[in-house]
């Protein structure tokens, strides 16, 4: 309450105004006008820099402007100085920096690196050889032509502008590799830029260390360095060289690369939790994905919701309706099961249930182990089915056949003495 109401209401009753008339009397008696905040601002110089860019960019493209074009791109820049007169200059600055990294994602990789980080002398013989509006390229040359700016920025360029280039080049693969991703996911988080979690493992690949090991949390990379960073891009661009396809098996689910391989791949749908028991035959990891793909018992008429079989009355059980299925698991499902396995277990003597948001324990003893009769009809359709699950996988590029599911390391960074790797 303002001093002045305050001396109002000490008036004689008779001449007191009460505290919400005066209030009202004094918002009356004030300037009508709106004070944008901080935040507000932001958002405003964003949008003036956005519309600069798109200006500057057609120019660039369609190599021909007039006054028009001058004009709107002097009066966008002068509305980002008058807003950074309030804003201030880093907090604009770092406004500005942003805006350029999300309008790279609406252009054409090469033309952007051209566009924004060449020299005139490059950008000159850009447009030259792409001629106007820049579709003339022969196969290839774009991309010459782009690699050299890049690779001349990041050698000679002062730290920020290499900055520059290193996020906004993660920010587009970020949005290529969420756009690629289904299903639910965690992130793992670079130079404030977040990606699918599975890109994790890429990231450790080179030489990072992991803040946080536990694979079924969003992981924040607080302390990468330019040049990690650099190797992550470049770690990225050779798997972007691959094509489309191989940028989506970095980050699509385990279940993908089963059906690829064409396998009965065990799936699981809605709220079901199925249960199954892991097979002590050929296991094996993709080398891009860190997938696991291992063969199961999958135990058919086992209860969807609790997979458990129920006794009869006469305290019998039913008989176990089986068949061989083959499993893909990410390195947070190997995980899981490692901390499911008792200490004088294998992977093998335990029953698991699977659903949508992980795995468990359903029997510490494997069912299907429990009948002599049944256990010798498992494995002989095992290793049928493990010599048609090696023929699939041979001679394909970065595949790691394991024995069984023992020989392969939770992290994936390591494989044991075991392993056969099949590469090019």
């Amino acid at each position: 309450m303002s001093n002045e109401v305050k001396e109002r209401l000490l008036l004689p009753r008779s001449r007191q105004e009460s505290a919400a008339q005066a209030a009202a009397r004094l918002l009356d008696e004030q300037p009508n006008c709106f004070v944008p905040t901080p935040e507000e601002l932001s958002v405003l110089a964003s949008y003036w820099v956005r519309d600069a860019i798109r200006v500057e960019y057609f120019v660039f493209w369609g190599q021909c402007y007039g006054g028009c074009e001058i004009r709107e791109m002097n009066f966008d820049w002068k509305r980002v100085s008058e807003i950074a007169a309030v804003l201030g200059v880093e907090a604009t600055r770092t406004v500005v920096e942003d805006a350029y990294q999300e309008a790279a994602q609406d252009y054409d990789r090469n033309d952007w690196i051209v566009f924004r980080y060449g020299t005139h002398e490059e950008k000159n013989a850009y447009q030259e050889m792409g001629g106007q509006c820049l579709e003339e390229f022969d196969a290839g040359v774009a991309d010459r032509l782009a690699s050299q700016v890049m690779e001349r920025a990041f050698c000679e360029g002062p730290e920020k502008l290499q900055m520059s280039i290193l996020k906004t080049e993660l920010k587009r693969y970020s949005t290529k590799l969420h756009g690629l991703k289904s299903g639910p996911r965690n992130i793992i988080e670079l130079f404030d830029i977040d990606f699918p979690s599975e890109v994790k493992l890429l990231v450790l690949s080179i030489g990072v260390e992991d803040p946080q090991p536990n694979p079924r949390w969003n992981t924040f990379f607080k302390t990468l360095t330019l040049e990690q960073g650099k190797a992550i891009l470049a770690a990225l661009d050779e798997i972007a060289r691959k094509g489309e396809d191989a940028l989506k098996e970095l980050v699509a689910e385990p279940t993908y690369f089963v059906n690829t391989l064409g396998l009965k791949c065990l799936t699981v749908e809605g709220d079901e939790r199925v249960r199954f028991s892991i097979l002590p035959f050929k296991t094996a990891t993709l080398a891009n994905s860190f997938v696991v793909i291992l063969p199961v018992v999958h135990y058919l008429n086992a209860d969807p919701v609790t997979g458990r079989y129920e006794k009869n009355a006469d305290g019998s059980g039913p008989p176990v309706e089986w068949e061989i299925r083959y499993l893909g698991l990410s390195s947070a499902n190997v995980n899981e099961i490692a901390d499911l396995v008792d200490q004088d277990q294998t992977p093998f003597d335990m029953d698991f249930l699977i659903s949508s948001d992980g795995l468990y324990r359903a029997s510490k003893k494997a069912r299907w182990k429990l009948n002599p009769e049944l256990a010798a009809e498992v494995e002989k359709a095992a290793i049928e089915a493990s010599n048609v699950f090696e023929a699939k996988l041979f001679e394909k590029p970065g595949v790691t056949i394991f024995d069984d599911f023992r020989g392969v390391d939770p992290q994936h960074s390591k494989t044991k003495p075991s392993a056969s790797v099949l590469s090019d």
